[in-house]
């Protein structure tokens, strides 16, 4: 038997496997590992491994064992690590990684990732993994937009189609998605029990989805990668009273090229009146003093986005910067 046949057959007990480790997290997943997830990941790939020199001459079962199994049954946890596994020539845990994330690449995306096998699922995982938090939200708004034109269209075979890509971007959309609901999608409702393995009732109300989503989804939720933005002030300055200044955080950066959110606060200093504390380039009136005094603003940056905010981003918050303005009395 091929090991695409294999992989594809197979694919359908990992999906069980992992709907099994969801809702038994007791005996599954990271709470079984009583330790590091990395070192737990770390362990579990040896042992395949060694499986793997072993028997793999004989059976060619790169995916179809149980160490393979124990790997997956890790869960969301474990999808980063494994990433780093992947990039490192374990190709075989790309489906791995599938599994988990719930992710299926459609054939739109064919021209871009090209899934053909193990190898190429493999550098697919890695493509997305590294976009996805940027693309997830993107796409998923295309999507939305086209299923809510087709069902106001009545075309419901294309609506049902644009669904079924929807749920191809896996358990990355679900805080989109729940999103969607509260603002009164209910015909996602079932989407979320599909991509969670019955974890919400297919005809659960709105709010009951809300409330299970509050109370469980960091489990759901997926590390990407995402790199802390750097807040930049500027020189420190002098002013006279009067005077109309300008804080500046136009310098702030991000490693991602993310699009990036301000926060300015005063923390020393006679307090001052900002034009508007969440633009780059606020202004404010220097007030009028007896002497030569210093104001203090800290500015805070995020990589957050409108859409990336539905997606977990860790890292997004930049360390404070500050910035020192003086004020000279006016003659």
């Amino acid at each position: 038997m091929s090991n695409r046949r294999i992989r594809t057959g197979f694919s359908i007990v990992l999906m069980a496997t992992l709907v099994v480790c969801t809702l038994m997290t007791a005996s599954c997943g990271a709470e079984s590992t009583n330790g590091s997830i990395a070192a737990e990941v770390k362990r579990r790939i040896d042992l395949w491994n060694k499986y793997c020199r072993e028997q793999i001459p004989r059976s060619s079962d790169f995916t179809g064992n149980q160490y393979y199994r124990d790997i997956v049954d890790l869960g969301v946890p474990a999808a980063p690590y494994l990433i780093k596994e992947i990039e490192n020539g374990s190709v075989f845990l790309g489906d791995a990684v599938t599994v988990i994330t719930k992710k299926r690449f459609e054939e739109y995306e064919q021209a871009e990732y090209n899934v053909r096998d193990s190898r190429s699922t493999a550098t697919a995982v890695v493509k997305w993994w590294a976009r996805s938090r940027k693309e997830t939200p993107r796409n998923f708004s295309l999507l939305y937009v086209r299923w809510k034109t087709l069902r106001s269209q009545g075309k419901r075979e294309q609506a049902k189609e644009q669904l079924g890509q929807m749920r191809g971007l896996g358990i990355a959309a679900l805080p989109i998605i729940v999103q969607s609901i509260e603002r009164g999608d209910r015909q996602l409702i079932p989407l979320v029990s599909e991509l969670t393995g019955g974890a919400t009732d297919p005809n659960a109300s709105a709010a009951q989805v809300a409330s299970w989503w509050g109370k469980d989804k960091e489990k759901w939720l997926i590390p990407f990668p995402n790199s802390k933005p750097i807040a930049k002030t500027g020189p420190d300055r002098t002013t006279t009273a009067g005077d109309v200044v300008s804080l500046d955080a136009s310098a702030s950066t991000d490693p991602d090229s993310d699009d990036l959110s301000y926060l300015w606060t005063q923390v020393g200093g006679p307090p001052v009146v900002l034009s508007d504390a969440r633009s780059a380039k606020p202004t404010f009136t220097a007030p009028s003093v007896e002497g030569r005094t210093t104001l203090v603003f800290q500015l805070v940056v995020d990589d957050a986005g409108d859409l990336s905010k539905a997606l977990p981003t860790p890292n997004s918050r930049s360390e404070p910067a500050t910035v020192r303005i003086t004020v000279e009395p006016k003659n």
